[in-house]
């Protein structure tokens, strides 16, 4: 028998799973109102286009990666995601959409702060939306996860395009980061763990040539291309 708990509700025009067992009330009431990542799919849509290949970090329950594959095409998306909970329902949500997409488990981290390393411990939330590296007072559970070298996973992929959204950890990741061939930027920017550290991930990425991409940018979701602006 169905669990009374499961549903299926429609964003963008895709079938997504809800299951109000495993996901908080905030959350379920977020798909239903079509709130879940409406910045995103909205702008990502404007952003993206057929070309790019987009490395994913956060991919969640895969809503904003269907999104993207739908511009792209599936071979050009690549997705990760920290929390191990959430495959089941991202690949669920992948198959009733006809999407046969690349996705993995992981945290990333960039070359000068290590690279690829031994498995760390990820903080389980159950609004998943904030699930992080760092605990909160409404962890759940802690899993360990492996460990990933960012400049090794965009050359392998031959991803030009980064999309993010990882609960503040896209000021350590993208800080001094070789982002060689990467071109386009999109993210959820978090200000609460360190308004400081926001701001000198912003200043990096500027300094490496890339322009806030102001058309494609509201509230917290930001937008960088790398070559607005002509060479000086």
């Amino acid at each position: 028998m169905a669990s009374l708990a499961l549903e299926y509700v429609s964003l963008s025009g895709l079938n997504v799973k809800v299951d109000s067992e495993k996901y908080s009330p905030r959350m379920v009431e977020a798909f239903h109102t079509g709130e879940y990542e409406a910045n995103e799919r909205h702008f990502c849509t404007q952003f993206f286009g057929p070309g790019d290949r987009i490395l994913e970090v956060g991919s969640s329950v895969g809503v904003v990666s269907m999104v993207m594959a739908r511009i792209v095409g599936a071979d050009n998306f690549v997705g990760y995601e920290a929390n191990p909970e959430l495959m089941p329902d991202e690949l669920e949500n992948f198959r009733n959409n006809g999407l046969n997409l690349y996705y993995h488990t992981g945290v990333l981290r960039n070359r000068v702060r290590g690279g690829a390393g031994e498995p760390v411990d990820f903080y389980i939330n159950k609004d998943f939306w904030i699930s992080a590296l760092e605990p909160s007072g409404n962890s759940i559970r802690t899993v360990q996860v492996p460990m990933l070298c960012l400049e090794d996973e965009i050359q392998k992929f031959g991803a030009n395009a980064l999309m993010m959204d990882i609960e503040g950890a896209e000021c350590e990741l993208l800080l001094y980061a070789d982002l060689t061939g990467i071109n386009k930027i999109f993210m959820e920017l978090h200000y609460w763990p360190s308004r400081a550290a926001a701001n000198k991930m912003v200043r990096y990425l500027i300094n490496e040539g890339f322009s806030f991409d102001l058309p494609n940018c509201a509230g917290h979701t930001i937008s960088f291309h790398r070559g607005l602006e002509p060479a000086v």
